[in-house]
């Protein structure tokens, strides 16, 4: 009798628990942001990304290099943007260039009216390409680059 309260004990604990086996773990359902970086320059290219939760990350675009990039937002309402420079910031001959804060739900420029209408596509989804060092463009994609 007590063998057979052990285990119903031990059966209503397991149940109680939610021990049903393994969890996947689901991220959040927002945009996350990607950069395609084209670098054929010998200069790297660097890009910083800034969330208003307070994450941050540096990716950099070493010459000679096309790849992509992509920032994970800490939950689908985490605002965030970007900064790309190439050149040295502390002497002569850098550029940098500034996305527009954005929302990650709906790829839409947090800004203002003005800068949703810049960026008719969304701005989560980014090009940056080196023309010559320190010359770079930045341009919203319609789709993911890459």
């Amino acid at each position: 009798m007590r063998a057979m309260s052990r285990l119903l004990a031990i059966a209503c604990i397991a149940a109680c628990s939610g021990a049903t086996g393994p969890k996947t773990i689901t991220p959040p359902a927002g945009l996350d942001p990607v950069v395609r970086g084209i670098n054929p320059s010998a200069t790297a290219l660097y890009v910083a990304w800034y969330s208003q939760s307070g994450l941050s990350q540096v990716d950099t675009f070493p010459g000679s290099s096309d790849r992509c990039t992509v920032f994970t937002s800490a939950s689908p309402v985490d605002s965030l943007r970007f900064v790309a420079w190439i050149g040295d910031t502390l002497g002569a001959g850098w550029s940098k260039q500034t996305s527009p804060w954005f929302d990650p739900r709906s790829g839409v420029s947090s800004d203002s009216a003005l800068n949703a209408l810049n960026y008719p596509h969304g701005a989560e989804f980014w090009t940056v390409s080196v023309v010559q060092a320190p010359v770079f463009t930045m341009a919203a994609d319609s789709l993911r680059p890459c």
